[in-house]
């Protein structure tokens, strides 16, 4: 092999080798534990407030409002409610939450439905909790949620 061609061969196989290091192992994207599974988490009676002041939502008069934390309860005939809730504590949009071997998916009523996930990045960690849209055209988009609130 002429020394051109290895050298070139070689720098081929360094810039890959760099490229590869930044990538996750993980396919779909998630680092961590996964504790979507666990229901008592799901429901745990703080609820999940948000990690960010960003979202926003109409309430059905139009007027916009800044969704500060979620709640998710089991009812007595085994549905699961969620509802998102502002600062004051008014009520912004209501759904429920269905929860199979696959997914967890949470359908709001103004909102759409979001694939719902929690994650830990260890035991010890505090899980967050993740609403992804699963609609073509996001209301919300993405939303993050930490543990614990005044639910």
């Amino acid at each position: 092999m002429k020394p051109h061609a290895l050298m070139a061969l070689l720098v081929l196989s360094i810039l890959v080798l760099i490229g590869c290091t930044g990538c996750d192992s993980d396919p779909n994207g998630s680092t961590g534990i996964d504790l979507t599974g666990d229901r008592n988490l799901l429901c745990n009676p703080e609820g999940w407030s948000a990690q960010e002041d960003t979202y926003l939502i109409n309430d059905r008069f139009g007027t916009p409002h800044t969704v500060d934390r979620l709640k998710i309860e089991e009812q007595d005939n085994g549905l699961i409610a969620c509802r998102l809730y502002d600062s004051n504590d008014f009520q912004l949009d209501i759904g429920n939450l269905e929860i199979t071997e696959e997914h967890v998916v949470m359908t709001l009523q103004r909102s759409g439905r979001y694939a719902v996930r929690i994650t830990a990045s260890n035991e010890e960690a505090n899980p967050d909790l993740s609403l992804t849209s699963l609609e073509d055209e996001p209301s919300l988009g993405k939303m993050y949620f930490s543990l614990g609130g005044d639910a």
